[in-house]
C-alpha cells in the first residue's frame, strides 16, 4: 500500500476566465466537468474544439493519464488513445503516473471503488456540493498488488461491468414490455366499459 502522491502527480485543471466555446476545426479538444458521467465514462459527443493548444501545455492530457471529477460524485476515467490533444479544464484533476508498479486501468478502477469512496467522503470538503482537492486526492492509499494481480482485477472488474451493463438493458426491456402490456390492458377494459 502507498499513498497516491508517492505514485503520480496530480495538477489541477486549466480554470478558464470564461466558458470555453466550440470553435469549429478547433485543433485541441476540452474535457469539462460535465463530460464524465457520473460512471466515470467520458463522453467525447460532448467535448468542445478550440484552437489554443499551446498556452494550455501542462493541462494537456496525455494517454494512460487519469482524469478526477472530485465535484459531486467523485469519479475518474482513463484517457486512451485521442485523435486531438485533450486540455483538462478546473475543476477536474490530471493523474500521470510515475510508478512502474501500478496501471494506469487499475489505478482508474481502484478510484471508482467503495474504499476510495469512503475515503472521499470522509475527506471531502463543503456543505452542499462535496469536492475532492488535490491534497485530498494525494492522501489517497491505494492497494499495489503485482502486476500480473493487477491485470486479473481489471479483467474480472469489465466482465463484472458489462454483466451490470446487460442486466440494466435487460430490466429497461422488461419495464418497458410491462408498462406496454399494462396499458393496452387498460384501454381495451376501457373500451369495453366505454364502447364509442
Amino acid at each position: 500500500m502507498a499513498k497516491l502522491k508517492t505514485m503520480a502527480t496530480c495538477i489541477n485543471g486549466f480554470t478558464f476566465r470564461e466558458k470555453p466555446h466550440n470553435e469549429m476545426g478547433g485543433n485541441t479538444q476540452i474535457i469539462q466537468l460535465g463530460d464524465i458521467t457520473t460512471n466515470g465514462e467520458l463522453n467525447f459527443n460532448t467535448l468542445i474544439t478550440c484552437n489554443s493548444q499551446l498556452a494550455y501545455n501542462k493541462f494537456i492530457s496525455q494517454n494512460n493519464d487519469i482524469i478526477f471529477r472530485g465535484k459531486g460524485h467523485c469519479t475518474a476515467t482513463m484517457i486512451t488513445e485521442t485523435t486531438l490533444p485533450i486540455v483538462v479544464a478546473s475543476p477536474l484533476i490530471i493523474i500521470k503516473l510515475e510508478s512502474k508498479n501500478l496501471l494506469p486501468r487499475y489505478l482508474t478502477w481502484f478510484l471508482n471503488s467503495h474504499e476510495a469512496a469512503r475515503h472521499f467522503a470522509r475527506s471531502s470538503q463543503g456543505s452542499v456540493i462535496k469536492a475532492i482537492g488535490i491534497k485530498e486526492l494525494q492522501e489517497l492509499i491505494v492497494p499495489v498488488p503485482p502486476l500480473e494481480t493487477q491485470e486479473k482485477i481489471i479483467k474480472l472488474a469489465g466482465k463484472l461491468h458489462q454483466e451490470i451493463t446487460l442486466l440494466e438493458k435487460l430490466k429497461h426491456s422488461r419495464q418497458t414490455l410491462i408498462m406496454k402490456s399494462l396499458l393496452q390492458t387498460a384501454h381495451m377494459q376501457d373500451q369495453k366499459e366505454h364502447p364509442l
